[in-house]
């Protein structure tokens, strides 16, 4: 999925797996005025600074999911066991690109992202 200033977008997109699914680059937002379905919100150097600090803070991965179910409440899933198809092992800001994150995905997330399921 391209992401681009002024344009509708999801804040986890994900990047394509090739045969050796290891740790791939995803982009989590392009530099600028984003549009999500959840409402409009800015990607700057300060916003990527907080972004980036509060991740490396937390000092564990952060886990991939469908639909939010880590979260759980009513977005757990009907078994209320929540699943990671990958692990964010690092994020970081490239100016004027955007904000990026280094992601270990599950075998489980890998099959999803090569068979279209999740894009």
């Amino acid at each position: 999925m391209t992401l681009e200033k002024d344009r509708p977008a999801e804040l986890f997109a994900c990047a394509a797996v090739g045969p050796n699914s290891g740790l791939k680059t995803v982009r989590l937002s392009p530099d600028g005025r984003v549009k999500s379905l959840k409402g409009e919100f800015l990607i700057d150097e300060e916003a990527a600074r907080s972004i980036v600090q509060h991740f490396t803070d937390h000092a564990t991965d952060l886990p991939v999911d469908a639909e939010h179910s880590s979260l759980g409440g009513e977005y757990s899933p009907p078994d209320g066991i929540p699943r990671a198809y990958g692990w964010i092992k690092r994020v970081w800001r490239d100016a004027g690109k955007g904000l990026f994150a280094l992601v270990g995905w599950t075998e489980q997330g890998a099959e999803l992202i090569r068979s279209g399921a999740m894009k």
